[in-house]
């Protein structure tokens, strides 16, 4: 009975600090959110504004794209290509080489960049799909993992913003010499922690998706 209810208790610990780590950082979530899609929507914006001004432009850097990314990418619908689509996800905040973004204030700045880089990526890659082969191929081809898989990075843009107020912060103080608070520190990575647990399981699924479950979309939207 008592290993029931430790069991039992720590079941409802584990929701209470889920449930908090997502209401600490739903305004973080929120801006993360704004400025992806803003970069998305830049991204179309300005592809859609090329392909009025010079359409070869487009077809050209289309052809480019699939032929680069076809060479050095696995074949789709194996383990290859799962392992190969989930470690680069989660590669771009746990390799040791990207490791800069976790440092204190510097590491802001590479978050930054991120935001630019797969909001355009994201937006390219819709809008050129659309523009060359209509608008079911594009859905097809990167709404059923991405429905998923931009959440997870947008929880783990939050949670990496969430470190840098923290440890930022807690640097300022003990520089200026005033009193930290060591309970909030305390709430604040966990919540880190647990947002990063949730975006690597999210990233997880999103990459079988887009392994064993897009192809057949796009072959069906083709």
């Amino acid at each position: 009975m008592i290993k029931l209810e430790t069991d039992g208790n720590a079941e409802i610990s584990l929701k209470r600090y889920i449930f908090s780590a997502f209401k600490r950082n739903c305004l973080l979530m929120l801006i993360v959110s704004l400025v992806l899609f803003a970069f998305i929507y830049l991204a179309i914006y300005v592809i859609m504004i090329i392909k009025f001004l010079n359409p070869g432009l487009i077809e050209n850097f289309a052809n480019f794209i699939l032929a680069t990314y076809s060479n050095s990418m696995p074949k789709p619908e194996t383990q290859e290509f799962f392992l190969y689509v989930f470690t680069n996800n989660i590669g771009c905040y746990w390799n040791p080489p990207k490791l800069l973004i976790w440092t204190p204030l510097f590491g802001a700045l590479i978050l930054g960049l991120s935001f630019l880089i797969n909001g355009i990526i994201v937006g390219i890659a819709a809008a050129i799909l659309g523009l060359k082969y209509g608008p079911l191929l594009p859905i097809a081809g990167l709404l059923p993992h991405g429905i998923i898989e931009i959440p997870a990075f947008i929880i783990q843009w939050a949670a990496i913003l969430r470190w840098q107020i923290t440890t930022v912060t807690l640097i300022f103080n003990l520089v200026r010499g005033e009193k930290i608070d060591k309970r909030k520190v305390k709430k604040d990575l966990i919540s880190v922690l647990i947002l990063s647990i949730i975006s690597i399981f999210l990233l997880f699924i999103a990459a079988l998706i887009e392994t064993y479950i897009t192809p057949l979309l796009i072959r069906l939207a083709r």
